[in-house]
């Protein structure tokens, strides 16, 4: 069921955290649901990447810059989540994707507060 729902959640994420044609909460809901489908199964994450939902991802978590957006802290979740399957790294880098795209400053910030 999640390969018939996942992409049709990708493409409903928004470029960049500030798209006006997307609500935050719409944002923050589906990176919600995505993490919990990836923590399920790596193979939801792999179909995230082969959907284009990481650029979108990255973008969404980086745009975030100086002042947090609960939008950007959910992709940020979504990405360190999307890191922790290792047997999915050489993937990443097979599509142009460096560790320091999922655990970097604005992520490790992210999950730190999550943890205080």
């Amino acid at each position: 069921m999640a390969n018939q729902v996942l992409p049709d959640l990708v493409s409903v994420l928004p470029n960049t955290a500030q798209d006006p044609q997307v609500p935050a909460e719409m944002t923050v809901s589906v990176c919600s649901i995505l993490n919990n489908l990836v923590q399920s199964d790596s193979q939801n994450a792999r179909t995230i990447l082969n959907n284009e939902g990481l650029r979108k991802i990255i973008n969404i978590s980086t745009n975030d810059s100086n002042v947090p957006t609960k939008a950007g802290q959910s992709a940020s979740i979504l990405l360190h989540t999307m890191w922790k399957h290792s047997e999915l790294h050489s993937a990443y880098k097979k599509a142009g994707y460096k560790k320091g795209a999922f655990i970097n400053s604005i992520t490790m910030r992210v999950i730190q507060s999550q943890k205080d």
